[in-house]
């Protein structure tokens, strides 16, 4: 039986999972550079590092979701999919 101090703090996990609007917003962001890449050629670089910081932040995102499912399976002994 799991003690009840952990699964006090597990139920907050199903509700920190933002993934989808993560990645909405890391794409609004991508758009966003591109077009301001797009008006101001010379801004390339610093326009390309900022969607590879955007893609790394995604990806984090994504890590932290599978990290939250890993501790629900180890107390609760069952797979969840955070993201639905």
């Amino acid at each position: 039986k799991t003690p009840l101090r952990i699964n006090r703090h597990i139920a907050p996990l199903r509700d920190m999972i933002r993934d989808d609007e993560i990645d909405a917003d890391h794409k609004a962001f991508v758009g966003e550079v591109l077009a301001y890449i797009s008006k101001n050629p010379e801004k390339t670089s610093q326009g390309t590092k900022l969607i590879a910081t955007s893609s790394f932040l995604e990806r984090l995102g994504d890590h932290v979701t599978n990290l939250c499912e890993a501790v629900v399976f180890m107390v609760e002994g069952r797979h969840v999919e955070l993201n639905e």
